[in-house]
């Protein structure tokens, strides 16, 4: 019995979503979609827009942006191990494939 937990692709995906939600809604701007991008862009990039320069919660900002980088290096790393399992996997059996096409062809020639 497996007792580990595995996050799937749309936890990942959704926890990103939901924190640059959270983000937005404490990023004033003009519009709630203007928002979203400044959040977006400033994790996704690792960059301080001029906005959160001007504002007055700059510690908030970074605070945000280093819990964001968190989240958003566990998830890049947690999609890379996937990835990694699934090709180690397609290689693995390609391999026992190729092993027992050879055995089978060689049986045939000393037959």
């Amino acid at each position: 019995y497996n007792t580990e937990k595995e996050l799937t692709l749309i936890q990942l995906v959704l926890t990103l979503f939901i924190y640059i939600l959270i983000g937005s809604s404490y990023h004033p701007s003009k519009t709630y979609f203007e928002s979203f991008y400044l959040c977006y862009t400033t994790l996704f990039t690792i960059n301080l827009n001029k906005k959160f320069h001007e504002e007055k919660h700059f510690i908030f900002h970074i605070i945000y942006l280093f819990f964001g980088l968190a989240i958003v290096l566990l998830c890049i790393q947690s999609i890379q191990i996937k990835i990694q399992t699934s090709l180690t996997n397609i290689g693995n059996q390609f391999l026992r494939n190729l092993v027992e096409f050879a055995q089978q062809i060689r049986s045939k020639i000393y037959i």
